[in-house]
């Protein structure tokens, strides 16, 4: 199944994703892999995994209108980013479901994040969540902002594009808008201190957060 969701956030800016419903071989229609792609997709071992790296692909290609092939490369901290045309991208998944952000200023690195919802988070709270953050969730709704505050520290980390931070140690969840869906975190890396904020809204029982 093509894209589900698509937000254009700003000119610019889009978000999509994609459900992933698609056989190996019926994802393959929608790309134009090289040699050096074939080769990574068939050292996946797991049909699940093989599906989400071709389904983000696809979902690119349906979002970003272009004459050109496209291809994706990583950098030294295995951050996927666009070349042909250029972009900014932040990718992620959750059980059959791919999701792109997708920027065109190269030089503004954002984070997305998306999850289902269940009890997994708020079973594992301690592990990501200090005692402070878990005062903050809302009593009548422990999985689903427990769930939230998971997926917005991972869009902190994937913006952070830092290797070896934490995130119950690194990234702090300072307040939450209800108003307007927005997340005030803080970044802690060695002397620095960012403050950054994590949009939020909700696709087919899925959390998806994406950063300023």
């Amino acid at each position: 199944m093509p894209l589900v969701y698509y937000n254009k956030i700003s000119n610019g800016l889009e978000l999509g994703i994609w459900h992933i419903t698609e056989s190996v071989d019926e994802l393959l229609k929608y790309l134009y892999l090289n040699k050096e792609e074939f080769s990574t997709l068939y050292s996946f071992k797991s049909e699940k995994r093989k599906k989400q790296w071709m389904s983000y692909r696809a979902l690119i290609r349906t979002i970003v209108q272009t004459d050109f092939i496209y291809r994706i490369y990583y950098d030294e901290n295995n951050k996927p980013y666009l070349v042909n045309p250029t972009r900014a991208i932040s990718v992620s998944h959750t059980d059959n479901y791919s999701a792109v952000l997708i920027n065109e200023n190269v030089n503004e690195i954002r984070g997305l994040d998306v999850e289902k919802l269940s009890e997994k988070a708020f079973r594992n709270k301690n592990k990501f969540l200090t005692d402070e953050e878990i005062n903050l969730l809302p009593i009548d709704n422990l999985y689903f902002y427990s769930t939230l505050f998971w997926s917005a520290k991972e869009s902190v980390y994937k913006k952070s594009n830092i290797p070896n931070i934490f995130l119950k140690s690194n990234i702090k969840i300072e307040n939450i808008d209800f108003e307007n869906n927005i997340i005030n975190a803080k970044l802690f890396y060695k002397d620095i201190i960012v403050e950054i904020n994590v949009f939020w809204s909700i696709y087919d029982s899925m959390v998806i957060t994406y950063t300023d």
